[in-house]
This record gives structure tokens, sequence and C-alpha cells, in this order.
């Protein structure tokens, strides 16, 4: 092969045909930067093998037993482009070097399969590297530079016993990933697996103080804490290591939400797709996985996003047998913008969660449908915790709610959902509890459940609400403006006016006296007919009718006189509270003789 590449780059580019035979090569196939820009394609008579991991009848089979310490087996460092297609790679070494890597050229691979030599968890070889992880190496020859083939296609392409089969690293932007299909012996060991994992809720220290699992060079490393993230994500918590402290300590790139202690922690030494480095400058955008299918039993995580931005994946089914696998995809790292597409399907449990993370951004998720339903967890919308997006299955509030939309915190924060025929539901508060609920299923409306309030704030930086207070008849209106204490308003139902008003005379009306009242808790005439020697003062009392309750606040009150005779009373109002007011004049009434005033309650 060495001898081939001479020849086609010497001529300026061309192509190499292997034929439909086995072929054993020792050697690294490797380009370098100083020969290019150049079209270099190499291909075969057929390389995929149908669902079976046995070798295809009449393709063209390569055996790559290069060991040595080179990125991968295959290192393109040329520009221009390199195009591989119909070609069944496999490894018989044993070794755990990747396939292949491409820096500088752009990569078209169609028709194509990659075989490693383990299965299951004990995978340990990647099949395609696209860039390095040093982005201060850019326009390089070293084996770490990152990419910059951009549009590269990876297309119909077969994995088995392979570990990570397409990783965009640093700068591999624009990469398009159609029709790849990782078998079930494809799967990801972990780097560690621990049972003693602790942390706080709101904190984002991970402690294993028995493991002492960690070292240095985790940083930017993937973990999952069990029990520790939302309970609409499975309780799972998905972050990055972003410092070391020891090697019973490290702090991760997000928070708990729950508190945990004695729990599973897991850092997935890969994933079957990776798009994006931790810790590492050079971040990946603009990448599309379309229509693959991943039997993910063996992975802990089946997609991984470091770093990832506007990246979409598309139609991707997720097939879990077993009920093993920890997470479906894995946004972190700072990944943002997504548009993600999920259509597995589980013969067994499912999942704990179709997707999870924690940091800002907006993603977009439309989910499939697993067999216990599909829980999505989404960074916020423009701050972190803030304003995610959930969409459940059937259900009940908790993970079953019909559309339920809410921040980070789980469903005991802002949610709408249906609670029952009809029923609509909005929570905005803390307790979870609903602040409007309208019935479809019996008459009347309910504001609220205990204290029942309706939240209508803010306005202006401040805060207005209804409270019912205990009574059917009775709305509070609490005012709250911004930096001052809160302002409170007695309304009543317009229904509870139609009672009658309470009256009894007092001393002033004189001896013998009798008053009546026509009217109710807003409005109405009072009739005084004096008794013997009556004077100035206290005329009258009246009470606010039962029927709605009294008010929560003394209204105010308007008394006038319905004659110039009342009016020469001087009439007015004393001693006004929220279940009564009294009628005094200023002058003094003649005795057995009949007044009317007229009243206006302003509550």
């Amino acid at each position: 092969m060495t001898a081939a590449l001479a020849a086609v780059f010497g001529a300026g580019g061309g192509t190499i045909v292997l034929g439909a035979r086995s072929h054993t090569f020792a050697g690294q196939w490797a380009t370098s930067r100083a020969t290019g820009p150049l079209y270099l394609r190499i291909r075969g008579a057929g390389g995929t093998s149908g669902l079976g991991q046995a070798l295809p009848v009449g393709a063209t089979i390569v055996n790559m037993t290069y060991s040595g310490a080179g990125a991968a087996k295959m290192d393109f460092h040329h520009s221009g482009a390199i195009v591989i297609e119909d070609i069944f790679f496999r490894d018989s070494s044993g070794d755990s070097v990747p396939f292949f890597q491409s820096t500088n050229p752009s990569p078209k691979l169609r028709r194509l399969a990659f075989a490693g030599s383990k299965t299951g968890t004990a995978c340990n070889q990647d099949a395609i590297y696209l860039g390095g992880t040093n982005p201060a190496h850019l326009f390089t020859d070293n084996d770490d530079a990152p990419f910059q083939g951009y549009q590269a296609v990876l297309e119909d392409i077969t994995f088995y016993g392979i570990r990570t089969g397409a990783w965009a690293r640093s700068y591999a932007n624009s990469v398009s990933m159609r029709d790849l299909s990782f078998l079930n012996t494809c799967g990801s060991g972990t780097v560690f697996a621990v049972t003693d994992a602790a942390m706080t809720s709101g904190s984002a220290v991970l402690t294993c103080a028995t493991s002492a699992p960690f070292t240095p060079g985790m940083v930017g490393q993937a973990v999952l804490v069990a029990g520790a993230g939302l309970a609409t994500s499975g309780s799972l918590l998905a972050a990055v290591i972003t410092a070391y402290t020891s090697a019973t300590q490290v702090t991760l790139s997000a928070a708990a939400v729950t508190t945990v202690t004695a729990a599973t922690a897991t850092a997935p030494a890969g994933a079957a797709v990776i798009l994006g480095l931790n810790g590492t400058p050079g971040g990946v955008e603009g990448c599309v996985i379309d229509d693959c299918l991943i039997e993910v039993n063996a992975y802990p995580v089946a997609i991984l996003l470091q770093q990832s931005v506007s990246n979409a994946i598309i139609g991707t089914a997720l097939w879990d047998g077993t009920a093993t696998s920890l997470l479906g995809v894995a946004c972190v790292g700072g990944s943002m913008h997504n548009t993600i597409i999920l259509t597995e399907s589980s013969a067994a449990a499912g999942y704990a969660s179709d997707l999870t993370g924690t940091t800002a951004g907006s993603d977009t998720v439309i989910a499939g449908t697993g067999a216990a339903g599909s829980i999505i967890q989404l960074p916020g919308l423009t701050v972190q915790g803030s304003n995610p997006v959930r969409i459940f299955g059937a259900g009940s509030t908790t993970g079953g709610a019909a559309l339920a939309f809410g921040p980070q915190g789980g469903p005991a924060d802002s949610w709408i959902w249906r609670d029952g025929p009809g029923d609509i539901v909005m929570s905005l508060g803390a307790s979870g509890n609903p602040l409007y609920k309208l019935l479809a299923t019996t008459q009347g409306a309910q504001i609220g459940q205990a204290a029942n309030y309706a939240y209508v704030g803010p306005l202006g930086g401040g805060d207005v609400w209804y409270s019912a207070g205990g009574s059917a008849a009775n709305i509070n209106v609490y005012m709250r403006a911004q930096g001052t204490g809160v302002i409170k308003a007695a309304t009543k139902l317009q229904s509870a006016f139609a009672g009658a008003v309470g009256i009894s005379a007092n001393a002033a009306a004189g001896g013998g006296a009798t008053v009546s009242v026509a009217g109710n808790d807003q409005r109405g005439t009072i009739t005084v007919n004096t008794g013997t020697s009556p004077s100035a003062g206290d005329l009258a009392t009246l009470t606010y009718t039962t029927t709605g309750g009294t008010w929560s606040t003394a209204p105010n009150v308007v008394v006038s006189g319905d004659s110039s005779a009342a009016a020469a009373l001087m009439p007015g109002t004393s001693n006004r509270s929220g279940s009564v007011f009294h009628l005094v004049c200023g002058s003094a009434p003649l005795a057995s003789t009949t007044y009317t005033f007229n009243y206006i309650v302003l509550g």
C-alpha cells in the first residue's frame, strides 16, 4: 500500500483498487500534509455483510494488523479528499489501535464495515476519528491536529465489535453520518463504575470516599450519577468532571438536584457516536446523524454530545433488548441548540431516559415510543435551570402529563397539565399546587387548592393575586409593589350582594324609634322613624349580609340625605369595620319624624 499511495501522489491523485479477496496489511496507511491538494480514492468490490458478522463472500476484506504508535491504522493528513468505498475492514491482531483518522482531507466513507476483535463491554477499539484533540496544531502534520476536512460523509457503514464507531473531534464540523448500523456485538466498558457516590442537592461536588476512582487525567470525562438528577430523566444526572480535587472527590459541570449517598456513578469509556471533546477547546457544530440504528444493550450511553452546538440527530433508532443501557443521548459540556429526534424501541423496560443534560441552551427534541414511555429532560432555553421543556407520555403529572412545561427542579414547580377528562391545571407554586384549574367534569370552577390562590402577576415588578379566603363569595385582592409590603383590598362576588342587610336603632334616634333598610352590601336606602327626644349622634347600626360573609377590610361608605330635611341633619358614618357601619347625624332630628338616607359601599 505504501508504494501504491506513492504512485497515486506522484500522479497528482487517483484511485487504488483492491480486488474481491482477503488482504492483510501489517503496515500503516498514511499520507502527509506535505502532499496535495489531491483526490485519493481506495475502492473495493463490496464491504458489508448484512446483520451477521460473517465475512462477506465475493467482497474485499482487508485485515489491518498494524499495531504501532500512530494515531490509527489508516492516518490521512494530506489536503484534498480521501474516499474509501466497498471494503470490509477487520483486525485479527486483538489490539486497540483505531482503524481510521483524517485530519486535513475531507473523508467520504461509503459502504464499509469495521469489525473489531472483542464484543460487548470488552470492546476497546474505535473505528473512525475525525480530527485530533489539539487545536494548537491546526494545519500541521501532527497526529493530534484538529479536523479541517469539512463536508465529510460517513454513509452505509456497519460496525461489529467496535466501541466508538464515529467520533467527531476538535473542529469536526459539518459531518454527515447516514445509515450507520451498530450491531449488538458493539459496546463500551467504563472508566469506572462505583456504588459509593455521594452528592448534595445544589452542589456539583461528587465524592466517592471508599472506591477513590478519580485521577487528574479524568477532567473532561463524562459521568452519570444515579438518583442525583430529575425524576423526569430517570433521576440520572449526566455531567462532566471539570475539576480534580483528590482521588475521592471531583467537581462536575452540573449540580445534583437530589441528595444521594451510596449511589452508582458510571464513567463510560465510549459511546457509539461521540460529537465533540470535553476539557479541550474546539467545539463541534453543524453535524447530522441521520437514519442510524444503534443496538445499545452494551453501551452505558448511545450518543454523547460534548461541546456540541447546532447539530441534528434525526430518525435514529436505539434498541436496548436487555434494558441495561442507562441513557439514549447525553448532552454535556456546553452542548446546546441541538435538534434530536429519537425513534427508539425496546424489547425490555427501556433505559432510564432518552436524553438528559443540564447545560444552558435550547435543544429541540421529539421522542419516540419506548416500552416505558419517552422521558426527556432538556437544558434551559436561555439560562441554566430555567424554562426547559419536558414532553411526557400518558400517565400522571410526574411522568405522564399530556404536555408539561416547567423549570429544572421537577414537577413540583411550574407545569401545565391535563388533570382529568377535559381538566387543565396550571401550576406556578413551589409546592406544585395548581394555581388555576379549569374543570370540565363538574359545574363551576375551582381557583387553586388549599388557600385558593390564583396568581396573576408580576406586573411592573410587583405581584397581584387573588384569594378566596375560605368563602365562596369573597375574593381578596393582594397587591405587592416591588420593594413594598402587601396591600390588601377586599372584593366580593356580585352574587353576594343579594342578601338583606341587618339594621338596629341606636340612642340618638330617640325613645321608641324604628329603623329599616331596603338594599344590600353595595347600596340601599335607610328609613329612620324617630321617637321621643332624639339627638345628634348615632342613629342606627347596619350589619352586612352573611350571604357573602364580612368584608376582609373596612370598606368606605358614602351616606346622603334623600330629602332636604334629611340632608340638613348632616348624615355620615362611624365605627366602620368589615362587618358593620353606623349611621350618624351632626344635627338633632325632630321627634316622631320620618327621615330617609341613601348609602353606597365602596369596597
